[in-house]
């Protein structure tokens, strides 16, 4: 592992706005190593306005990474509809981390995080991964409906963030 600046994603700050239970809990992740440098794939990752020119799944994102901040985004999870969705953001680590999540109705019925982090493995080659953990009453349903068209969807983001973060490389 790149030992410069390089930190462990779980000793990374966990995100306190919506927290986790053992209610039925679920994770849907995917990962990617990137052949750029860190700060070229957040570069990326960060410039939500960029995000029609390349992203498959969250087609568009209006918000900030300021902490608390509302990202409304377009999720084209149900080809070709789009989901409007409204997460709160939970946390940020300059460089590393973007998390963002929500509550619907009380967090016993569901609550979700999804965190996207950035590791170095070397000074040219980052590793994205996106894990987006959900618990409560509801996450059964969610599983059952939606749980393979966001793994479609993270892994097809992930391979697209790849290919744009890698150009001119």
């Amino acid at each position: 592992m790149y030992a410069a600046g390089a930190m462990d994603p779980e000793s990374l700050p966990p995100p306190s706005r919506f927290p986790m239970s053992d209610r039925f809990p679920m994770s849907v992740r995917a990962s990617v190593d990137i052949h750029a440098p860190q700060q070229r794939v957040w570069d990326v990752l960060a410039d939500f306005t960029s995000y029609p020119q390349w992203n498959p799944f969250t087609a568009t994102v209006d918000g900030s990474l300021d902490d608390g901040a509302s990202v409304t985004m377009e999720v084209r999870m149900l080809n070709p509809w789009s989901i409007t969705q409204v997460e709160y953001v939970n946390s940020v680590v300059e460089g590393r981390r973007i998390c963002w999540g929500m509550t619907m109705g009380a967090a016993s019925l569901l609550t979700t995080n999804r965190l996207q982090t950035l590791e170095p493995i070397d000074e040219g080659t980052t590793r994205y991964v996106t894990d987006d953990r959900l618990c409560g009453w509801l996450t059964p349903v969610v599983r059952a409906l939606y749980g393979n068209k966001m793994l479609r969807g993270f892994e097809a983001m992930a391979e697209a963030l790849k290919a744009r973060a890698e150009q001119d490389c």
